[in-house]
């Protein structure tokens, strides 16, 4: 395929991919495991759109930090361990070997 039809696919790709990675990044309410190397895993498997990926998670990380749910809650506690994403972060970073660390705004 060529020209046009391959850009058409290229760009359906691109919004499966960014349509699948948000949904899962929707799923993520707190700090398991399995659903961040699921999301890393999906960050791998499609390279070719990391800077749409990127976008998705500094979106969701824009958001901010959840709410405490109990008035005893302890506040001392690092707002990155409060925030799943972070861990998403982390773990492309690392997986990727730094390759998607440009893709993030400063």
């Amino acid at each position: 395929m060529s020209g046009p039809e391959s850009s058409a696919a290229g760009a359906e790709a691109r919004e499966d991919a960014c349509r699948d990675y948000q949904s899962s990044l929707e799923d993520l309410t707190f700090n398991s495991k399995p659903h961040i190397n699921m999301l890393t895993i999906l960050a791998e498997e499609n390279v070719p759109f990391a800077k749409d990926i990127v976008s998705l998670i500094e979106a969701d990380w824009a958001v901010g930090p959840p709410r405490p749910a109990a008035v005893g809650m302890i506040l001392s506690v690092s707002v990155l361990t409060l925030r799943p994403i972070s861990s998403v972060i982390c773990s492309v970073i690392i997986t990727t070997g730094g390759q998607k660390c440009s893709f993030f705004s400063g």
